[in-house]
């Protein structure tokens, strides 16, 4: 039978006719974000054998203004079907007899639809969101529909749908087109994008890193920014966010990033000032500006402005990240570790892409071309294994037989928005201060197990007792050091020790010092009666009293002066190393011998020890030593913070990457250690490899993974991968050869969307870097030169000012 496929386009074949069609309009009540791609359905029959199939593709980049240039799009596949697929085979006899074009109003929630019959004529109409078909009564439906359609194909590149969705079949149904030609068609798309700004509804939605879409931080915003700052066109994307400044100035932290990435700081420190000037209180202001602060190594005042920030949006995640990022620039750990336990962390919102919005398809027909001219055929080969396992139909489990189960077990590859920022605040801090240290910080920072546990032991109701002996004694041991910290006070140490001195040396009066004899180990005992039964006694003997009262054995001295004229005696003993220092009598220490020495003042010693300090105690004479650290623990509770369960989860996330990692590590170089041993590692191994390096900091290790895993077995994903860490790297010439494969990747599948894709960003940033000159003059060695050179003629096009780079 002759063919009916289409010759560029990819077809998702269904099992009963118009079932996309009714999954799309049964599934648009369940539209958050954006929604799905563009769906193209076409209906094709065969009047010679009666019969007739339908299938559908996704499709991004096409200009959706109106109801003529979608109808275009569908023209164009019926002159694709083919006609021949091999010469010895008849015509074919199948033709596209209906097609519909479906396209999401992202602003206005609604499904904007075209239907072509051929013969026949163009009909328009719109599924509302309560699945009911109306006809399109306001024009500027269209212009919000062509706006919606240009998002989706600047924000679903690649890595956003394969995170997104999990159903490959929408990846490989996928066609994308140039989403501008000229700078005509983006000033098009400004104008649409100005009238959205206009009427306020640019607040259609946000990412998953923050609580609230604004005016800086929306999907519109986020893909105007995207678009124009990859393709280095700074000053026409701040023309147009100058014009919306004048009426929102709230605008103005976006317009300043601009400025300082196109390194044009004075220009951002300007707009940052005279917006701050103007009123406008936000948190992207504050973190504009502590960034640039960052950058100019002045942390203490980055610190100040990012401490506003948190302040003025306290449930936003950006200025907590900020101020986690700061406290790791100035080396206070602990802090940072406290900033981002508090940061407000968001779950993954519910992606548009998922699989349960779509249909399974029944088969799958992916055109490739094979007439690719100057390709080898080693190359075509290569390019024919790869897709025919990657469109095979068979389990993915299959796929991963020779990975080993840590790899895939990792949680790690798991993490999206928010709980990916944070897991890279904490490699961080893992690469300054090593694993070992960073646990450290944890214990201090953050209640452990043992210590919890601890304390709700103490707690139960059978040791309630002991607690409060343990507690009582703990407190007369802070009363003792409280009182030894005063004694040791220069002024009153004098004031006490002439006294007691004047009363020894007088030995005529009457007697209420009786001195004992020097012991052999330089101790002298003084017996003291107590002062309050002497009614009568002289000046001198009340200020003894005096100066012993100051002594503050404890917090409640009404209670002291009751407790003291209820006793008969007082005794003190007061001890000296040497005979040197009953001379200089330079410090002093209060000791208690017993338990009711405490409230009773009893065989009270004063020791004088001249190598002592005064905010520090012997920890060979403090008694506290032997007593159960109960009290440590709870001090802990009360001090220390509860660690958010995702942070420690986060913990064990990193622990887990590391063992692999190093483990991986301790494989590869066995062979070269011990030459007995030889352990191998596959292609697929090696790409997980280099993806949890990559995320663990260690490009060169990641980059030396994907090379790795590029060699064992051709890789579509390790190519992209390979090609961006070059990029970074500008590593030029290793970067035009990786282009050079590429390119061959997107002929062999008719995929003619010149920008954007990481060949052209990737071609920006080099010659952004090194010159539109050197980079052609080294391209031209590339042996698919002449696929690459359609970018270059793209690229002059679209900026002609970056090609005028010397």
């Amino acid at each position: 039978m002759a063919p009916s496929t289409l010759k560029d386009t990819p077809e998702l074949m269904e099992l009963t006719i118009g079932e996309s069609m009714k999954a799309r309009t049964n599934n648009i009540d369940k539209i958050f974000e954006l929604g799905p791609p563009d769906l193209c359905y076409v209906l094709k029959i065969n009047n010679k054998i009666n019969a007739n199939e339908s299938s559908y593709h996704f499709v991004l980049g096409i200009n959706a203004s109106s109801s003529a240039s979608l109808a275009t799009y569908i023209n164009k596949l019926v002159n694709s079907v083919e006609t021949k697929s091999s010469s010895w085979l008849p015509l074919s006899s199948w033709k596209i007899s209906n097609g519909i074009y479906c396209c999401y109003n992202v602003f206005s929630k609604v499904d904007i639809r075209v239907e072509i019959q051929i013969p026949g004529s163009v009909n328009s109409f719109m599924i509302d969101s309560e699945k009911k078909r109306c006809p399109i009564s306001r024009e500027d439906l269209w212009n919000e529909t062509y706006v919606s359609s240009v998002l989706r194909a600047i924000l679903y590149d690649e890595e956003y749908i394969k995170n997104g969705s999990d159903n490959f079949d929408m990846l490989s149904g996928i066609k994308r087109v140039n989403i501008f030609e000229n700078e005509e068609d983006e000033n098009e798309f400004l104008r649409a994008a100005r009238i959205i700004y206009d009427t306020g509804k640019y607040n259609l939605g946000h990412n998953d890193e923050a609580s609230n879409s604004t005016i800086c931080n929306n999907y519109l915003t986020e893909a105007i920014v995207k678009y124009f700052t990859n393709a280095k066109k700074y000053d026409k994307v701040i023309g147009f966010f100058k014009d919306i400044y004048t009426i929102n100035p709230e605008i103005g932290s976006v317009i300043a990033k601009l400025y300082f990435e196109s390194n044009r700081g004075i220009e951002g420190i300007e707009t940052l000032y005279k917006t701050i000037q103007g009123g406008v209180q936000s948190y992207e202001l504050y973190i504009e500006q502590a960034n640039f602060l960052r950058e100019k190594k002045r942390f203490k005042d980055a610190l100040a402005v990012a401490n506003k920030a948190v302040i003025l949006s306290i449930k936003e995640f950006y200025p907590w990240e900020l101020l986690s990022n700061i406290y790791i620039d100035l080396g206070e750990y602990e802090k940072a570790l406290q900033a981002l336990n508090s940061c407000p962390m968001f779950n993954n919102k519910k992606k548009d892409l998922s699989g349960k919005n779509f249909n399974s398809p029944l088969k799958k027909r992916i055109p490739h071309n094979e007439n690719i001219p100057r390709i080898s055929h080693s190359e075509l080969h290569a390019l024919n294994v790869l897709y025919s396992i990657e469109e095979s139909d068979d389990n993915i489990d299959d796929k991963f037989k020779e990975v080993h189960s840590d790899f895939l077990k990792l949680p790690g590859n798991r993490l999206h928005g928010t709980f990916r920022r944070a897991y890279n605040i904490l490699i961080r801090i893992l690469n300054n201060v090593g694993w070992d240290n960073l646990l450290q910080y944890r214990s201090k920072v953050f209640i452990m197990e043992e210590e919890y546990k601890l304390n709700i032991q103490f707690k139960t109701p059978e040791s309630e007792e002991k607690i409060a002996n343990k507690e009582k004694e703990m407190n007369k041991l802070q009363v003792k050091k409280r009182m030894q910290s005063l004694i040791r006070s220069k002024p009153l140490m004098e004031s006490t020790n002439d006294l007691i001195n004047d009363k020894l040396n007088k030995k005529g009066s009457k007697s209420s010092l009786k001195k004992k004899e020097k012991s052999d180990d330089g101790i002298i005992t003084t017996r003291i009666t107590p002062f309050s039964e002497i009614e009568n006694e002289n000046k001198e003997e009340k200020a003894i009293t005096e100066g012993i009262n100051n002594v503050k054995l404890n917090d409640q001295q009404e209670k002291q002066k009751e407790s003291e004229e209820s006793e008969e005696e007082v005794r003190i003993k007061i001890e000296f190393d040497n005979e040197e220092n009953i001379k200089n009598e330079s410090k002093v220490v209060l000791k208690f011998e017993n338990e009711e020495a405490l409230h009773s003042k009893e065989d009270l010693k004063i020791s004088f020890d001249e190598n002592s300090s005064n905010d520090e105690i012997d920890d060979d004479d403090d008694p506290s030593k032997y007593l159960p650290r109960m009290h440590s623990y709870k001090m802990a509770l009360t001090s220390k913070r509860l660690c958010e369960r995702w942070l420690d989860n986060m913990f064990m996330v990193l622990y887990e990457d590391l063992r692999v990692f190093s483990l991986f590590q301790v494989e590869v170089k066995q062979p070269y250690l011990i030459k007995k041993f030889c352990y191998y590692q596959s292609a697929k191994e090696w790409e997980l490899y280099g993806d949890l390096a990559l995320r663990l900091g260690y490009k060169n290790e990641a980059l030396d993974a994907f090379i790795r895993s590029f060699n064992d077995k051709y890789s579509v994903d390790c190519l992209n991968k390979i090609l961006k860490l070059h990029t970074e790297l500008n590593h030029t010439v290793a970067a035009l050869n990786i282009i050079n494969q590429l390119v061959l990747v997107k002929e062999y599948n008719y995929d003619k969307a010149y920008y954007p894709n990481d060949i052209c960003s990737s071609l920006i940033t080099l010659i952004d870097n090194n010159g539109i000159e050197l980079i052609n003059n080294i391209a031209t060695n590339c042996t698919h030169y002449d696929l690459i050179k359609p970018y270059f003629t793209y690229i002059e096009e679209l900026n002609p000012k970056i090609c005028e780079k010397q």
